[in-house]
């Protein structure tokens, strides 16, 4: 972690430009008036000129000599104001993002831009909503028109169809046939009670015998505390 401006002029000259840069921005957001000199003894001459990597924008170049024009070493370390780059990225976020009203003379031309932009991303999706539609009417078009030239050459489209539909079908009517779920199998496998048994012969219509003994249904439910214990050990056997 660098402690200091110091500590960043040496990384800068130890490391280059870019780290430089990212230790500065971890020091402060707002770096005011920062400068980093080359460590020497003779006199540097700060000159002001545009960031080449950022049209618009200047830093400090420091030279390494006593006046511009002699033969001197470019030895440079370049340093972008922070400050002015920073603030120029929060006018532009406020002003786009929470201020837009302010760019406008009232209420009413901010609202009608704000419908305008609504509306012509709410077609922008229709459009292409229309495209992809008109693709798939397209391909189903083709292949119906290919129909008719199958069935000339004696390829019945429709037969083939049938079948393939019937395969399947037969093919996931077994698969559903074979699999029980684990809570199904559970209830299947466990004993009967009492009240799956009355419950069982309620389901039946009236004057209905459920057995072979001949009495009918009513009997049973009169009788219920007398036969069914009797009934439940049926089951259970």
């Amino acid at each position: 972690m660098v402690a200091s401006y110091a500590e960043a002029a040496q990384m800068a000259v130890a490391s280059g430009e870019a780290q430089a840069r990212q230790a500065a921005a971890r020091l402060s957001r707002r770096a005011y008036s920062v400068r980093l000199r080359v460590t020497g003894s003779q006199t540097h001459s700060p000159v002001t000129c545009p960031e080449r990597n950022s049209p618009g924008k200047h830093c400090k170049i420091y030279y390494r000599g006593s006046a511009l024009g002699k033969a001197w070493k470019q030895k440079t370390v370049k340093l972008q104001f922070f400050t002015a780059e920073i603030e120029e990225e929060d006018i532009c976020f406020w002003l786009s993002r929470h201020c837009e009203s302010a760019l406008y003379l009232n209420q009413t031309e901010w609202w009608a831009s704000i419908k305008d932009r609504t509306k012509g991303f709410f077609q922008q999706a229709g459009k292409w909503q229309a495209f992809f539609h008109r693709r798939q009417h397209e391909r189903l078009t083709r292949k119906l028109q290919a129909l008719p030239r199958q069935a000339a050459v004696g390829w019945d489209v429709r037969e083939d169809i049938r079948e393939a539909k019937a395969q399947i079908g037969a093919w996931y009517r077994e698969k559903a046939r074979k699999k029980i779920f684990q809570e199904e199998h559970q209830q299947l496998e466990r004993e009967w009670t009492l009240e799956e048994v009355k419950k069982t012969l309620q389901g039946f219509k009236n004057s209905k015998t459920p057995g072979l003994a001949g009495l009918p249904k009513e009997f049973y439910m009169i009788f219920w505390d007398l036969v069914g214990p009797n009934l439940l050990e049926l089951f259970q056997e």
